[in-house]
């Protein structure tokens, strides 16, 4: 009786080892729905090694006091920076240059 019950667990031992092996090489093999996935560690390297490689330049809205982005900042009159049309509107200064176009 002892030895089928070491039997059956050795049957069992084997075939978790040989399932666990199956299921490493098939992961390596085909990249599967997770690689896809904005969680993938490989992502998320990726998206760190971008982030850390040119940080954008925050500005301070000259009405309100608000960092936006350079490149999504409203100009006008020189060194007057502004982050949105209301803003500009509101601190009277007039437009001069416009780089989002409005």
């Amino acid at each position: 009786m002892l030895q089928r019950i070491l039997l059956i667990i050795l049957v069992l031992y084997a075939l978790w080892r040989i399932a666990t092996a199956w299921g490493r090489r098939l992961g390596r093999e085909s990249p599967g729905a997770d690689s896809y996935s904005r969680f993938h560690p490989d992502k998320r390297r990726q998206r760190t090694r971008d982030q850390r490689a040119d940080p954008e330049q925050l500005v301070a809205c000259s009405h309100c006091g608000t960092y936006v982005p350079a490149t999504r900042a409203l100009t006008a009159g020189g060194d007057h920076v502004f982050c949105s049309p209301e803003c500009r509107d509101l601190d009277g200064v007039a437009v001069a240059t416009d780089d989002r176009g409005e």
